[in-house]
């Protein structure tokens, strides 16, 4: 009697320990992102906001756009925040997640001389060119958030459609 009057105890004593710890363990969803997003600042400002209204807190891992996909794809990741609509949409259609929405996209403007002294780009400014050209940068101070940029990491700019102005026009850059 002693001993079943004891297990039970125990048992008991066992259910309250683990509810007690489940309430004192902190909710939390890990956002999966880029480094651009990370860093640009946005984080700074919603997540305070979304932590105080929900109670859930946010833990960030900022990677490349392809990483960042990869971790949610393993159910490491709860949201996923990137730059790659196609890569995205091919996210979403495969069942890894369940709605796509914009939030914010890339902008880089590049000015310099028309001459190019330095002969960054080349005499016909492609992708190539100017991807090449960013990567010996290093970084990309934008007055703000400081993005590394190398031959691992574009900033999604491997990614995205890009332009210059020709006399007051849009013209697509050379693939």
């Amino acid at each position: 009697m002693i001993t079943r009057r004891l297990f039970c105890s125990a048992l008991a004593a066992c259910g309250l320990l683990a509810a007690t710890a489940s309430h004192a363990q902190e909710r939390f969803i890990t956002v999966s992102s880029t480094t651009s997003t990370e860093q640009s600042g946005l984080f700074g400002h919603l997540l305070p906001i979304f932590e105080k209204a929900s109670g859930i807190k946010v833990r960030v891992v900022a990677l490349g756009t392809g990483q960042a996909l990869d971790m949610a794809r393993r159910g490491d990741a709860d949201v996923v925040f990137v730059h790659d609509k196609t890569a995205e949409e091919k996210f979403i259609s495969e069942g890894y997640g369940v709605k796509r929405q914009e939030v914010m996209y890339n902008d880089f403007v590049v000015i310099g001389p028309k001459a190019d002294p330095a002969k960054a780009a080349g005499k016909d400014l492609t992708r190539d060119s100017l991807l090449r050209t960013l990567e010996q940068t290093k970084t990309f101070d934008l007055g703000g958030p400081i993005l590394p940029f190398g031959e691992q990491d574009h900033q999604g700019m491997d990614q995205v459609f890009l332009t210059r102005i020709e006399q007051g026009k849009v013209v697509p850059l050379k693939e």
